[in-house]
């Protein structure tokens, strides 16, 4: 049995989908960092669900002065060694001299100025994200225009994430990748350990160094690899 439409005051469908929200220049980052807030909000819990700046992320990574010295000492006695077990054990010294990461978003060019936001529109919602920042919700005379899922799919593969339920049906010992570019285990491969579906995440094994490393991930920052 379908389960019944319902309609809010303005005869509006109460079903989820995507609006684009028109901001001002130069203040995407920070009218989606409030709106993300807003969207966990626990009265909007069930009816603001992800909001998306079409961005990619840039990872930088840096050594101080003193472990790009001890880097390049120890890349040149590799060189000098005989030893094949010499070489392994600086090798694994080298790897165990991580840089520091920092994490830059670049702004579409073609999407400046916009964000994406998936709610149910109603009054609440309508107001709740006409933030300071946002000029108006893109849309016609009769208001908000919904924008397509095929759409969206192009902005989603455009900035590197999945979309919809892409990041669900994952299994206990499915092979994977992580695609969280702002964590440093970002590009592993590893094996899925446990699901913690009420959570939305992962135990994932990886190989870091020659040893087995646990982290847990979003199930939307994985991908499963294919066989």
């Amino acid at each position: 049995m379908s389960e019944e439409k319902k309609y809010d005051d303005r005869g509006r469908e109460q079903v989820k989908a995507w609006y684009c929200l028109i901001v001002t220049t130069m203040r995407e980052k920070a009218i989606r960092d409030r709106l993300v807030r807003i969207s966990q909000n626990e009265r909007f819990k069930d009816q603001i669900f992800r909001v998306i700046l079409p961005a990619v992320k840039e990872v930088k990574e840096t050594y101080t002065k003193k472990e790009q010295q001890r880097i390049d000492a120890l890349e040149q006695r590799m060189k000098e060694v005989s030893s094949e077990e010499e070489r392994m054990l600086l090798q694994q010294e080298r790897d165990s001299i991580t840089p520091k990461r920092k994490v830059k978003e670049k702004i579409l060019p073609e999407y400046t100025q916009y964000i994406f936001v998936e709610m149910i529109l109603n009054d609440d919602t309508y107001h709740a994200v006409k933030i300071d920042g946002v000029r108006h919700i893109q849309g016609d005379m009769e208001g908000p225009t919904p924008i397509q899922d095929e759409e969206m799919k192009v902005i989603f593969k455009m900035i590197g994430e999945p979309f919809g339920d892409e990041s669900e049906g994952f299994e206990e010992g499915d092979r994977v990748t992580i695609i969280d570019s702002s964590s440093a285990f970002q590009k592993q491969t590893g094996t899925i350990l446990n699901l913690h579906s009420n959570k939305k995440e992962a135990t994932v094994s990886i190989i870091m160094f020659g040893k087995e490393t646990k982290v847990t991930v979003s199930l939307d920052q994985i991908y499963k690899k294919e066989n």
